[in-house]
């Protein structure tokens, strides 16, 4: 980076220009015509961006560069900054807690399969953190959201990108009201597998399960359509 002083003006350039006055290709001029022409350094000496700020750019003629003074941030701005900050962390704390009181408020209502609509899954899901696909320890019985529906984690794991709570059905089911008929999934192993009188939908038609731990598809094998 160059600069340049005119008129008690100091222009900075990011690199120099491709033509300066009668020289024509003036970006690869060596060091010596640079400074004939009063293209210098710019310097920017190190300093403590928590406690130091820079100040207007200056020419330093013992060190023939253009740089910037370092200046103290007064206690005073210092000490508001802190209290910011506080106040934020306080306010994100605030919601954090907040929110798990009404997480736990929320439990037993999702619980309560008699009186379980969508509109409570609705109302309650905002509660609850978004799903995140890597390095993430999620327990049984945790709440996700995951394409704007709510998910409960059914076996323990960390979570991996390819295995979204739409898809890892051995991992998540997606928590809907007992009357909505849920679209059939492929199970993975029997703790998921259909039993007698599940009911899914399938190929925009309707099944009701007719053997217990039953993995198969809608209309290959265990199912009857209801009419």
């Amino acid at each position: 980076m160059k600069a340049i002083q005119i008129n008690n003006e100091i222009k900075v350039f990011a690199q120099l220009p491709k033509t300066w006055k009668n020289h024509l290709n003036f970006r690869m001029a060596d060091e010596e015509l640079q400074k004939e022409e009063g293209f210098y350094d710019v310097v920017q000496p190190e300093f403590n961006t928590e406690t130091q700020r820079l100040g207007e750019i200056y020419w330093d003629e013992e060190n023939e560069v253009f740089t910037y003074p370092v200046n103290d941030i007064p206690q005073s701005e210092l000490d508001e900054r802190k209290q910011r900050e506080l106040d934020i962390m306080d306010n994100q704390f605030d919601q954090q807690a907040a929110k798990r009181l009404l997480r736990k408020i929320a439990e037993p209502i999702l619980a309560d399969e008699a009186n379980l609509t969508e509109q409570v899954i609705e109302d309650v899901k905002m509660l609850y953190n978004q799903w995140r696909g890597t390095g993430v320890v999620y327990e049984v019985d945790e709440k996700v959201v995951y394409n704007d529906e709510l998910y409960k984690v059914i076996q323990a794991h960390t979570s991996q990108a390819d295995w979204t709570p739409d898809t890892a059905v051995s991992l998540y089911v997606k928590i809907t009201p007992p009357g909505l008929i849920a679209e059939w999934v492929q199970p993975t192993h029997a703790e998921n597998a259909y039993q007698i009188g599940d009911k899914v939908t399938w190929n925009s038609k309707t099944w009701v399960c007719a053997v217990d731990n039953n993995v198969w598809e809608p209309g290959v094998y265990g199912w009857k359509e209801v009419i």
